[in-house]
């Protein structure tokens, strides 16, 4: 996509509203890139946040990343196109963030899609995570073109 050129002379009248009639301000004022989809990646590792930030934000997503679930659940009070959470972090269990995602009446995100990003693996973890209602689970590390496969099945490139 390219970017909007706009030309000004003195005389001229500029209507913003026929400009860019489908932007909301709240879009504008939540998200600077207005059309990019919005992406939360919650990690408490920094190295996993920025591969994740590079990767998705090669996709042209904008990315906000969260490195407690705490941290996370302030900025759910908006809506994101998709959520990656890592598994364990460590000021709550995942299956009880995953519940206060889902059901907390604050939260913005009840519908969005949670995949989960896991470094380890355990016989259960399906069972645990797919009764909460996450979309998909990854082993780390995810590659670029696993990003693309799941922002392509949900909808957000």
């Amino acid at each position: 996509m390219s970017p909007l050129k706009l030309s000004i002379t003195r005389d001229s009248e500029v209507n913003f509203d026929t400009l860019i009639p489908s932007i909301p301000c709240s879009a504008l004022e939540t998200n600077p890139l207005t059309l990019a989809p919005m992406i939360l990646s919650i990690d408490d590792n920094k190295i996993c946040q920025k591969v994740n930030e590079t990767i998705l934000k090669k996709f042209g997503c904008f990315v906000e990343l969260a490195g407690t679930s705490n941290e996370a659940l302030q900025k759910m009070v908006k809506p994101y196109e998709m959520i990656f959470l890592e598994a364990r972090l460590p000021d709550h269990r995942g299956e009880a963030f995953i519940d206060l995602i889902r059901y907390d009446e604050r939260s913005a995100n009840k519908k969005t899609p949670i995949v989960i990003i896991t470094s380890w693996i355990e016989s259960t973890l399906n069972k645990k995570y797919f009764s909460r209602e996450i979309d998909a689970i990854f082993i780390k590390p995810i590659l670029r073109h696993e990003f693309k496969t799941i922002l392509q099945k949900y909808g957000v490139i």
